[in-house]
């Protein structure tokens, strides 16, 4: 019987097992590929008299460039505890208007996610030709004129709930610290800036400029958790619409409860070992391209 049962692995090995191989971790340019869900959004319809009313579709390519972080394990169970925290303590607010946060770093599935510090909020291309020199010229920027090894990402002590350009979803995040946004993001924005400046044949459009003027440098963040359907915004969708003169009073209120989530959030600052351990190093920066991301490093100390 013990040769028998010599040959078959326990269960407990075989999850032994199983989880070496899911810390191996998997490299970067399969993480990379085919990791955002398709996006038929790039298809915008037009209709021209001279096509007798027929509707035919105008591509679209949009991106957005990013830092990306993945958290390990370690990691992840500091962000699950600063969130429980969090929720806690906007359950103050009023147990109506409390949103409830849901982590970004593991799916609904429980599968392990990266998180990201935005750089700039989504652009729009005419083609995909504009798309890939965009990609070249920032990879040429990054090598050049930015300085040589990794970046290493530390955060204020302060928790923020920052919202989309639609209002229509909540996040609750981690400031980036101060000098890094003046040492390094403000200096990764004017390359990306000047590098998009370059390569977009057409002016930006009133789109591009709702998006850029509610994203600045200022406000680099790292979202650690999401809350969509919330009272709070559910409210504000349903009165914007109602009137000229209700959709600015509706702006001015939810703009001040989200200033209400804010002070709740400033009486409970992070502790600096929490801080410490959440902090991260990044050697380079990504750009998303279709369904896949494409890696932009940083020029090496070697």
């Amino acid at each position: 019987m013990n040769q028998v049962k010599d040959l078959y692995s326990s269960e407990e090995e075989d999850d032994e097992q199983l989880d070496e191989g899911l810390s191996a971790g998997l490299p970067s340019e399969i993480l990379d590929k085919y990791c955002i869900s398709p996006n038929v959004g790039k298809y915008e319809y037009a209709r021209e008299s001279d096509m007798r009313g027929v509707n035919f579709a105008v591509g679209r390519w949009s991106s957005f460039v990013f830092i990306e972080t993945r958290p390990s394990r370690r990691q992840q169970a500091l962000l699950d505890a600063v969130l429980q925290g969090a929720n806690k303590r906007l359950g103050h607010v009023s147990s109506m208007l409390a949103p409830s946060f849901n982590p970004l770093h593991v799916s609904e599935l429980g599968s392990p996610l990266p998180l990201h510090v935005s750089l700039t909020a989504n652009f729009d291309f005419g083609s995909v030709r504009e798309l890939d020199n965009f990609a070249k010229m920032l990879q040429v920027e990054m090598l050049q004129n930015f300085p040589a090894g990794p970046l290493e990402v530390t955060f204020s002590p302060r928790l923020r709930v920052y919202d989309n350009i639609e209002h229509s979803s909540l996040f609750l995040a981690l400031d980036v610290a101060a000098e890094v946004k003046s040492r390094s993001i403000s200096r990764l924005c004017t390359l990306i800036s000047e590098s998009l400046d370059f390569c977009r044949s057409h002016e930006p459009t009133e789109r591009d400029a709702e998006r850029s003027s509610a994203w600045s440098f200022e406000n680099a963040h790292l979202s650690i958790a999401r809350c969509d359907n919330s009272i709070i915004t559910r409210k504000y969708a349903h009165q914007c619409h109602l009137s000229p003169t209700a959709a600015t009073a509706a702006l001015r209120s939810y703009r001040q409860e989200l200033a209400n989530l804010n002070r709740l959030l400033e009486s409970m600052p992070l502790e600096s070992e929490v801080l410490d351990e959440l902090k991260f190093q990044c050697s380079g920066i990504k750009l998303t391209k279709e369904r896949a991301n494409i890696w932009v490093p940083f020029a090496s100390l070697g």
